[in-house]
């Protein structure tokens, strides 16, 4: 098979490969403990590598995903705010830290000051490294909240 051996950071997708009967039966199945459309495919991915999975990178796939519409900030906020929730059920489930960690020990407050920031930086200057700024922080604020709903309370 031509490729990388590799899995992508230790992202894995389930919804675009295959794989064996035999890996799918000892990794088991999906955690149905995962409530939203975030951290399942994450959680899977992590007991598929346990179980001995390969990955492999192939930049010369083409996948299409396709959505009826773009969505919004508002739509991407909740969605962040959803996968906040998963990371905190994840992580009771297998114990970190992780790269999501640091920013969770922000409040979600001091995330949305900065968004505010980087928004009012942007209607200034128009970079758009600002208002990607701007988005990242509106998208972590959320992220946080959800984290810590999580924290507080099990699925």
């Amino acid at each position: 098979m031509k490729g990388t051996e590799g899995d992508a950071g230790g992202f894995f997708y389930v919804g675009n490969s295959s794989m064996k009967r035999e890996l799918a039966d000892r990794a088991g199945e999906f955690d149905i403990d995962f409530p939203y459309e975030a951290f399942d495919d994450y959680e899977y991915g992590c007991r598929l590598r346990a179980a001995g999975m390969k990955s492999f990178y192939l930049p010369e796939a083409l996948v299409w995903h396709a959505h009826e519409h773009a969505p919004t900030l508002a739509e991407r906020a909740r969605s962040m705010m959803r996968a906040g929730e998963s990371a905190a059920l994840f992580e009771r489930k297998h114990a970190g830290p992780y790269e999501w960690s640091a920013s969770c020990g922000r409040h979600p407050l001091r995330l949305e000051a900065d968004a505010m920031y980087w928004g009012a930086r942007y209607l200034l200057l128009r970079s758009p490294d600002d208002l990607g700024r701007y988005y990242g922080s509106r998208l972590d604020a959320a992220f946080v909240r959800g984290w810590r709903r999580g924290q507080r309370c099990h699925f």
